[in-house]
């Protein structure tokens, strides 16, 4: 009885992604201030764990703490014992460090696994949480951010996190907690030689400050970019058939190659600027361990400080410019977690389609009134593809949506899904303006089946069971001979377990949309939307659905995009569209008569001669050309 159309409306697609895409380079010249914010959502998400947390912080401390033992053991030995010939100091303060390393080892053995642990259940909740996310946001994020973009968020951007908890935030705070716990002691020990030495610390420090404005901007460039070739990597092999079918893989090469380009020079840039401060830290260890040779061997030689303070005094100040060091390589590394934080916090801060400040509205005894009141729409908020909309299907009426290729049909059957929401007017189902009802109950009265045939990698069951998971075997085969599919699904040596492989590949098209027709059959909605239902059928297969689909539309109300008009004769009522306005409604006798659009349309499609009223006519004429058809030229 249906058979589809393309609808118009577009809009969802995107534009196509293109090398020469490029990020604000003013900003690489901005001071960015710190991003609390982040840092406090950061925090946020890791809170659940604080307890464990706190217990690795504090051994993590423990374990710098014994660290600095070993100077003070160093100068006790060689002043004491070496000096001495005191056998009894020597064995003593070696027991005590083997006792120190066995403890300190324990120590990094379990505060290690609990941070690995924590770390990877922090990492998947976050993962959980941005695929729920997501899900909830509207269909256009999903077009603007293209699926390689959100993959990389989700996957790459969140193993980050860990990273940026204990090796940044917890290293960061030991390394500070080591540089002042030596400093203290070096200048208790001699504190004239300790400024001396560390002359050139301050000026390293506010480098390492200074730094941090400059590259996290420059690294979430990087992030971002990546997510672009990502997504263009995905498209490229998602339609590879098309790719191959032009003859287009050496320019898909070139804009790939093109991209990488990008992304590399950005990495250099990003490294010369880490490469330029990790040597300048080096350079600021290695300027004090030379000043403390010389300055310290002359006090030695004088007298002043012994040899056993002398090589004391090296080593922790190594423990002091060490950290100081280590700080300028996390910071290097935290830039980078900073960067992805910020893109997952952007994602998490964008809000769910169908929010709203009250609880949604849950319809008690759905009956699949449906009212466009005069509604208005633009995918790209200027453009109306819609315009001042109004129309009333009854329940159980089937209403047919006609007009010239990008009329806005299918963007009628979008709004009615609340895939997008209206600029102006609304959509009213029982009576309620959808964006007041609960977004999850009301998609589940929807029964869709689209344009665009998509199965999920698994078995056909699966498949058919998507709407229903707890649906019996006997209601899946059921859906699936209502839809002419059990025949073909015998066919296969695994039957409903087959495979269909990653978008229905190992299947027909014709196989992947009477699947597609049995699932909405088994979801049992209460108003169906039809776009194209039976495009991909032979004239056989067509016939055995349209009976299936006859049965499927009792007592559903049910939109129907249709482009063969011979299909949709008997619909209730049709609605015909063109540049987005409504020109004419009523049923196909009505707009027969009144020779407007859809008479113009009918009887170009068909023969000028027949009479568009004879629907038995009309009907023999079909089957005849259709036989003509399958004849061999």
């Amino acid at each position: 009885m249906f058979g589809g159309g393309g609808g118009g409306g577009g809009g969802g697609g995107g534009a196509m992604w293109s090398a020469h895409q490029h990020f604000d380079s003013k900003k690489d010249k901005e001071e960015i201030k710190p991003r609390w914010h982040y840092v406090r959502k950061f925090l946020g998400i890791v809170r659940p764990y604080r307890a464990i947390i706190f217990i690795c912080f504090i051994a993590m401390l423990m374990v710098e703490a014994m660290g600095l033992a070993l100077p003070w053991a160093f100068r006790v030995v060689i002043d004491g014992a070496l000096t001495r010939r005191d056998y009894s100091i020597l064995h003593l303060i070696v027991l005590g460090l083997a006792l120190i390393l066995v403890f300190k080892l324990l120590l990094i053995v379990v505060q290690t696994y609990a941070m690995i642990v924590v770390g990877q259940k922090i990492v998947a909740d976050l993962r959980r949480k941005m695929h729920t996310h997501i899900q909830s946001l509207p269909l256009q994020y999903a077009y603007d951010t293209k699926v390689g973009g959100i993959l990389s968020r989700i996957m790459s951007d969140v193993d980050h996190v860990s990273f940026l908890l204990f090796s940044g935030f917890m290293g960061f705070l030991a390394s500070i907690f080591s540089l002042i716990m030596s400093f203290v002691i070096l200048i208790v020990w001699d504190w004239q030689l300790t400024l001396i030495c560390a002359f050139w610390l301050p000026l390293l420090m506010v480098w390492v400050a200074r730094s941090i404005s400059v590259l996290r901007p420059r690294h979430k460039d990087i992030r971002e970019e990546m997510a672009q070739l990502t997504a263009r990597a995905e498209q490229v092999f998602s339609g590879l058939k098309i790719v191959k079918g032009y003859a287009k893989e050496r320019r898909e090469n070139s804009i790939f190659v093109q991209g990488m380009h990008k992304v590399i020079r950005q990495v250099l840039d990003v490294s010369r600027l880490e490469i330029t401060l990790n040597s300048f830290g080096e350079f600021v260890a290695f300027a004090g361990m030379a000043t403390l040779l010389w300055v310290g061997g002359l006090k030695v030689m004088r007298g002043t400080l012994s040899i056993g303070e002398l090589v004391g005094f090296n080593m922790y100040l190594t423990m002091m410019f060490r950290p100081v060091v280590r700080m300028v390589m996390i910071n290097n590394m935290v830039q980078r977690a900073m960067a992805s934080i910020e893109r997952i916090f952007d994602v998490l801060a964008e809000k769910p389609e169908g929010e709203t400040k009250e609880p949604g509205i849950a319809i008690k005894d759905p009956r699949g009134r449906v009212e466009f009141q005069n509604v208005t729409f633009a995918y790209d908020g200027e453009r109306d593809v819609l315009k001042d909309i109004s129309f009333v299907a009854e329940p159980g009426e089937t209403v047919a949506l006609v007009g010239p290729s990008g009329a806005g049909k299918t963007t009628v059957t979008n709004l009615l899904a609340r895939f997008y929401d209206p600029r102006l007017g609304r959509i009213l189902v029982d009576g309620h303006d959808i964006r007041a009802l609960k977004l999850s109950q009301f998609r589940k009265l929807l029964g869709l089946v689209l344009q665009e045939i998509f199965l999920f990698d698994g078995t056909i069951r699966e498949n058919i069971a998507y709407a229903r998971p707890k649906a019996t075997p006997e209601e899946v085969i059921e859906a699936a001979k209502l839809a002419n599919a059990h025949e073909f699904i015998m066919e296969f040596p695994n039957g409903y377990n087959a495979i269909v492989g990653e978008r229905g590949v190992n299947i027909s098209g014709g196989q992947r949309q009477r699947i597609s027709i049995a699932r909405a059959i088994l979801a049992d909605p209460r108003i169906l939307i039809l776009d194209e239902a039976t495009s991909s059928l032979d004239s056989k297969s067509e016939a055995a659905i349209q009976q299936a689909l006859s049965y499927l539309l009792i007592g559903r109300t049910t939109f129907v995009i249709a482009h063969r008009l011979s299909t949709i004769v008997n619909a209730d009522k049709i609605i015909v569209l063109d540049d987005g306005n409504l020109v004419e409604i009523g049923n196909h006798a009505e707009l027969i008569r009144n020779k407007g659009l859809y008479y113009e349309m009918f009887m170009t499609q068909y023969e000028r001669g027949m009479d568009p009223t004879d629907l038995g006519a009309l009907i023999q004429w079909k089957h005849k050309n259709e036989d003509e058809k399958g004849k061999p030229a």
